[in-house]
Formats: C-alpha cells, sequence, structure tokens
C-alpha cells in the first residue's frame, strides 16, 4: 500500500510518534489510533526496533 503511495507520487502528510517506554510501542500506536489526533483514513505504522534474544526469533510469532 505505502509503495502504491510513492508510485503514484501523490502529496501525502507524514507523521511520527515515538513512545519514551521500550514496550509501549504498539499500545501507543494503537492509543493513537483511537483518539482524535489523527485523520481516521490514516495508515498506523508500528516499527518494532528491539534486538533479538535467544528463544524470542523475529518473525516466528514465538
Amino acid at each position: 500500500m505505502l509503495n502504491s503511495l510513492k508510485l503514484a507520487k501523490i502529496t501525502i502528510q507524514l507523521e511520527g510518534y515515538f513512545p519514551e517506554l521500550k514496550k509501549g510501542g504498539l499500545y501507543g500506536a494503537r492509543l493513537i489510533a483511537k483518539s482524535e489526533r489523527i485523520n481516521k483514513n490514516s495508515i498506523i505504522v508500528s516499527i518494532e526496533t528491539s534486538s533479538e534474544l535467544p528463544g524470542a526469533s523475529q518473525a516466528r510469532g514465538q
């Protein structure tokens, strides 16, 4: 979806929200999505930047 916006060469508004809590990213993204701070048609992207820990491989749902 985001790539199609790029290829369409249209003007978009981009906002970034950065949580202060290490584990709060997805929770914060959900709260922002529910709030009236952003347009209801917005695309919400939550990016995880924590390192991979033993026994919890990324992208394997473990």
